[in-house]
């Protein structure tokens, strides 16, 4: 396997129109790191740059230290799953994972133990003679996995993988890739949008907006403390609070002249947020006196989400967003008190 630095990687056509500015990225030897963003921020162009498929205008792109930015693309040793299959429809499943082998002269018994070690991981060894016709699209992503991995590539690139699956299949291919990805060490770059998926099987996310990284962390740290306004917003967050002043001790000034206190304390921040979840409804009769980080609203209207139910809630900052759980609903039209636990508010940048 290997370790990838992108540094200052810039992209664009006709010399105007920027798709990428600025890029930089690192990828430990034998890390899954993900690309995370909306269609459209560059997320894609990022790796097909990476590839050798598109030629960058600018910025270095290295393995283990060695700048590969001009070699191409059959050069680089990458392995490639893209949205698509790309199976051979007229071979068969055995055919199709030992394309890359023969390509590379790889002659038997050597080719026969590599593609059938393969299809046993990734669960079609007894499909090998069938066409890829007779396979679900769950099987034929496998089939393209497994064709990328018998290769021995020094880092795996994956395009929006599992897009065209359901649900269910989803959540199956996203494990196997990461069972797969720990158990050989491989080193991958993981295009997505879905944020669930990408957050289950990544050890590092890089969340794209309009052509730069906006956030580059862990998982955990992503969910739990996005930076800016957008990856807050891309990434789940609902409620959002302009600040008007930053006063001190972590504390914020908002509309109304109400005072908020956040975990975050800096003259920088724009916005506050909570996730909904987070939110504590209390009845009005039974608040608390002390109404600090506190909020008078009515329920507009609730959502039964079977654990749990969703409210929205008329509030003088505008319609909030809480999420509770179902040993109390609170109807249409009555009123309540929202507490804003300040270690659960946020502060964004721009």
């Amino acid at each position: 396997m290997a370790r990838l630095d992108v540094k200052h990687l810039a992209v664009s056509y006709n010399g105007k129109n920027k798709i990428l500015n600025d890029i930089n990225l690192t990828i430990e030897d034998g890390e899954l790191v993900s690309l995370l963003g909306p269609s459209g921020c560059g997320k894609t162009t990022t790796l097909r740059s990476i590839a050798g498929l598109i030629r960058s205008n600018q910025g270095q792109i290295l393995v283990d230290g060695k700048d590969i930015s001009r070699i191409p693309v059959y050069k680089r040793n990458f392995g490639m799953v893209f949205q698509s299959y790309a199976l051979f429809p007229q071979l068969t499943v055995r055919e199709n994972v030992a394309f890359g082998l023969k390509n590379q002269h790889i002659r038997e018994p050597d080719l026969s133990s590599r593609v059938n070690e393969m299809l046993d991981i990734v669960g079609l060894l007894d499909y090998a003679a069938r066409f890829p016709s007779q396979l679900s699209g769950g099987q034929q992503q496998r089939v393209s996995l497994a064709r990328s991995l018998v290769t021995h590539p020094s880092l795996l690139l994956l395009d929006e993988p599992l897009s065209n699956l359901d649900a269910k299949l989803r959540v199956e291919m996203r494990e196997m890739i990461r069972e797969i990805q720990q158990r050989l060490k491989l080193t991958m770059l993981f295009v997505t949008h879905d944020q669930s998926e990408c957050f289950a099987i990544s050890d590092h996310v890089a969340v794209m907006n309009k052509g730069v990284i906006e956030q580059f962390d862990s998982s955990e740290s992503i969910y739990h403390h996005p930076l800016t306004e957008f990856v807050a917003h891309f990434i789940g967050y609902e409620n959002f609070f302009q600040v008007k002043k930053f006063l001190k001790n972590q504390k914020y000034l908002l509309d109304h002249n109400l005072e908020f206190t956040a975990a975050d304390s800096s003259p920088n921040v724009i916005s506050l947020t909570i996730r909904p979840e987070d939110i504590e409804i209390i009845e009005k009769e039974t608040e608390n006196s002390d109404n600090h980080n506190q909020l008078e609203g009515k329920i507009l209207f609730s959502t039964y989400l079977g654990d749990s139910y969703r409210y929205q809630i008329d509030t003088p900052l505008g319609i909030v967003i809480a999420v509770s759980g179902t040993d109390k609903k609170y109807l249409s039209g009555q009123p309540i008190v929202l507490n804003f636990p300040s270690q659960k508010v946020l502060g964004l940048s721009k």
